[in-house]
């Protein structure tokens, strides 16, 4: 098996009950069954516990029951009851990895912290290398890909490569924003002709046109038809759209204050790109996840413009970032969404 993490994955520390928004909100928690298996097997601990499992909300599997927003055995304190009483390892598997990531590919595993964790955020937003480890463990049985696309793999590979060393090189936001959406359009147009070998050796003749007040202001507005995770995000999307495309000139002053952030969108726009671009490999859908790494960096600044913050710059953005990605990437319904509409509007 071989793994890529980003350099600073091992850094991560979970700040428990300093947490300034616990992770133990917003979602169902679903347990898997060999925890299931594991809490029976301790009397004590099935006591505990066996009252709090939902077993028919989610439809993934046996969940944490919800107590208003959150799950119930989260303490007033920010900590979790059963870690207190029961130790780490009596958690299950989501609630011992959050904000830890992997996606899983033919032979391949990558592993990334979540923008949608304070902590996470922070470090995103501070990686100044913008540096992968990577490794091979021969312990490991790669699981078995029947209908993996390996080519369009490696295509897809070598394409994440150019997207990252264009990240890396100095320039404007919105012409970086447009030669990525550029790039990835040729990629989608060689992969629907049939023409997968030719993607990395496209030319980019013309920048495609998608950041206009009009235009960004329809997309944006796609906002308000997700998957409901918080009920603020509401007013979070209803504030930004109303500060930011109030009109030509509001939209205007927010594109321009973009660049003042440069450094900062060029590490989330990374990290973006590494999630979810090679995830391609299963839908087809190169341009749709390119443009949903883009608009997504670009709108969680939005939001940062829009709030009203603490006074405190760099923990304004943070809290901007996280809040944006914790309600649109912690839903699958809403990646879905987003990445086909923009693919209906944007191709």
């Amino acid at each position: 098996m071989h793994y890529t993490k980003p350099s600073y994955y091992d850094n991560f520390r979970c700040t428990a009950g300093d947490c300034p928004d616990t992770c133990c909100q917003g979602w169902q928690i679903i347990i898997e069954p060999e925890a299931i298996e594991r809490y029976k097997a301790n009397p004590e601990l099935w006591d505990y516990v066996k009252d709090s499992i939902d077993y028919q909300s989610a439809e993934d599997g046996p969940c944490y029951k919800l107590e208003g927003n959150h799950c119930t055995h989260l303490t007033e304190d920010g900590l979790c009851e059963m870690q207190v009483k029961y130790g780490f390892d009596a958690l299950c598997q989501i609630c011992k990895l959050f904000p830890r990531h992997t996606e899983e590919y033919d032979g391949e595993r990558e592993l990334s912290i979540d923008l949608s964790c304070p902590v996470g955020a922070e470090m995103i937003l501070n990686d100044t290398e913008g540096r992968f480890e990577s490794w091979d463990d021969d312990t490991e049985e790669t699981d078995d890909y029947e209908d993996f696309d390996y080519f369009l793999y490696t295509e897809l590979q070598e394409a994440r490569e150019n997207l990252f060393k264009l990240i890396d090189h100095k320039g404007d936001i919105d012409t970086l924003l447009s030669v990525i959406l550029t790039m990835a359009k040729n990629w989608q147009e060689c992969l629907d002709d049939n023409r997968v070998c030719e993607m990395n050796e496209e030319r980019y003749l013309s920048l495609m046109e998608c950041f206009n007040y009009e235009n960004e202001k329809r997309l944006f507005s796609k906002l308000f038809d997700m998957e409901l995770l918080r009920h603020e995000w509401i007013d979070t999307v209803q504030t930004t759209f109303d500060k930011v495309f109030a009109d030509e000139a509001s939209y205007k002053k927010a594109v321009t204050r973009l660049e003042d952030y440069n450094p900062y969108i060029r590490r989330v726009l990374r990290y973006m790109i590494y999630v979810y671009f090679n995830g391609a490999v299963y839908d087809d859908m190169i341009f749709a996840k390119a443009a949903f790494a883009v608009f997504c960096t670009r709108w969680s600044f939005f939001v940062f413009f829009a709030l009203d913050g603490s006074g405190d710059e760099m923990t304004d953005l943070i809290n901007a970032v996280y809040i944006f990605s914790r309600e649109v990437e912690h839903s699958d319904i809403n990646i879905n969404m987003l990445e086909d509409w923009f693919e209906e509007t944007l191709l």
